[in-house]
């Protein structure tokens, strides 16, 4: 019988969420032990069927009562930070809905322990139950973070029909339905057409019907419940249709080709936690073209309303109606695009937030002929003539250092706690030690800016906010080292600070 992929739009799709089947033995060791075996009522908290809220999990941690053991944590993916090539391991938070409380899931593994491929194997937005043990990492800093340790393992991963991809067997998990249907069979760890090997999730779309070969049973899980599949090692022996990679977008209302969002609402809808989890309609105006892939025929490219800030990145985009581009020149800034994409937030190694739309979105509609380069010199070398930009130290990066250099930017606000996350655009409550600075004075994007290391002396008494709140927003002229701070790209070691004719520290 012919069964059609499953829409992840359904509602009915929650109730039919699955854990593991049969446990496929993967042919790699890890330096530690495993999580252990955990709970082993099927109804106690931190089971599998009564799994702990990422809250009540830093609860018990805080008192010093989390279990040594393995426990089941159910919670929101909010960010996919790193992919350990290493071990195949994802690193990436979750938090309840709503909530803005995360603990960090430590390289950990896949669906039963599988392999990761890549950070795309998980998705911001997606719900998932994920059993490893819940404990405080103090950081060399002396930060405390919540985390459940290296080594977990993911049971249930909820709003994905193509719900995951097994690297080690090139198998894809995914569940099928009659159309009109909300009864599901998930096709657990099955192959390709006549058996071939699967490359990544995207080899089945959403809405293809298939007809599966394989063997049909039912499988219960440790808790008790029992799960309609096909056993692994399935082949499929037709698809039809071309799907698609996610499901409709809205016909009507915000996001809709009628009412797309801008800028400024895509990146609201982002920090509110309210952006949808299928793909959007949105417009801006091109800032910058950064990067051609010609693997991917595809352009990575930054998009603002006013067409001059970074504000949002459209990571490896293709072009219109879903075009390959042949070069970077096939994009100009200035131009005003409409773009078809799922709207994010990704965070990178650096922990830095960046507001993005995912790749393999597609251009719907270019208008205005706009120019090949940004509008601000990309030549400039750290010379006094020549300073650094902003965005030409956070491309630069930490690694190697490099030494003595001017850099030329706006006194855009600082940190007060810890870490650069605490950057407030404000002279309220200004750290006496550090400033963040950016390229444009009016920009409110943490991502776009870079923490300034004040060190004791002249240039700490006359830089910092906390003692001159008239700095903010000022041009600055600064001699330092670009270098690891904040645990991102930053400047330190600065000697020499000019803000209008006021000089601080010793001229090189």
């Amino acid at each position: 019988m012919k069964k059609y992929i499953f829409s992840v739009l359904m509602a009915a799709m929650a109730a039919f969420t699955f854990s593991s089947c049969e446990d496929v033995p993967e042919p790699y060791t890890l330096p530690t032990q495993p999580a252990g075996p955990g709970n082993t009522d099927p109804n106690q908290k931190g089971s599998e069927s009564n799994p702990y809220t990422v809250t009540e999990a830093i609860a018990l941690i805080k008192a010093g009562t989390a279990p040594s053991t393995a426990v089941c944590v159910k919670g929101k993916i909010t960010a996919v930070t790193f992919f350990n090539a290493t071990y195949s391991s994802l690193s990436y938070n979750i938090a309840d809905e709503g909530s803005s409380d995360v603990i960090e899931v430590y390289s950990g593994k896949g669906k039963d322990g599988a392999n990761f491929s890549s950070k795309d194997d998980l998705k911001v937005g997606q719900t998932v139950v994920v059993k490893g043990i819940v404990k405080a990492f103090t950081k060399p800093d002396g930060t405390i973070v919540n985390e459940i340790d290296k080594n977990s393992t993911i049971i249930s991963i909820e709003n994905a029909a193509v719900t995951f991809f097994n690297a080690t067997y090139s198998s894809l998990s995914y569940n099928i339905a009659d159309e009109g249907s909300s009864d599901v069979i998930e096709v657990y760890s099955g192959k390709g057409k006549d058996g071939a090997n699967f490359s990544s999730k995207d080899d089945l779309k959403v809405g293809q019907t298939v007809v599966v070969k394989g063997i049909v049973k039912a499988f219960t899980k440790p808790d008790g419940t029992i799960v309609n599949e096909i056993d692994k090692n399935s082949t499929i022996i037709s698809i039809e249709n071309a799907g698609t990679t996610t499901p409709d977008t809205p016909a009507t209302g915000k996001g809709s080709l009628s009412d797309p969002y801008n800028v400024a609402e895509a990146i609201a809808a982002i920090k509110a936690g309210t952006a949808p989890t299928t793909q959007v309609y949105l417009t801006g105006i091109i800032s910058d073209v950064a990067f051609y892939n010609d693997q991917y025929k595809s352009i990575t490219y930054y998009i603002s309303d006013d067409g001059k800030g970074k504000d949002m990145q459209v990571y490896s985009g293709k072009g219109l109606n879903g075009a390959d581009f042949a070069s970077k020149e096939d994009l100009k800034v200035g131009q005003k695009v409409t773009i078809l994409g799922k709207i994010m937030k990704f965070v990178d190694k650096n922990n830095k937030e960046i507001m993005e739309v995912d790749k393999t979105s597609s251009i719907i509609k270019i208008e205005d002929g706009g120019s090949t380069t940004p509008d601000t010199p990309s030549a400039n070398n750290g010379t006094e003539a020549k300073p650094f930009s902003v965005t030409e130290v956070i491309a630069k990066g930490f690694d190697p250092v490099t030494k003595g250099v001017y850099i030329k930017a706006y006194i855009i606000g600082s940190a007060p706690g810890k870490d650069f996350t605490t950057l407030t655009f404000t002279t309220e409550s200004a750290s006496g030690t550090n400033i963040g600075i950016a390229a444009s004075a009016t920009e409110s994007n943490a991502s776009n800016c870079i923490p300034v290391q004040l060190p004791k002396g002249a240039v700490r008494d006359g830089v910092n906010l906390s003692a001159n709140p008239g700095n903010f927003k000022q041009e600055i002229i600064l001699y330092g080292d670009i270098d690891k701070y904040f645990g991102m790209v930053g400047i330190k070691n600065v000697t020499y600070a000019k803000i209008g004719d006021k000089i601080y520290g010793t001229k090189p």
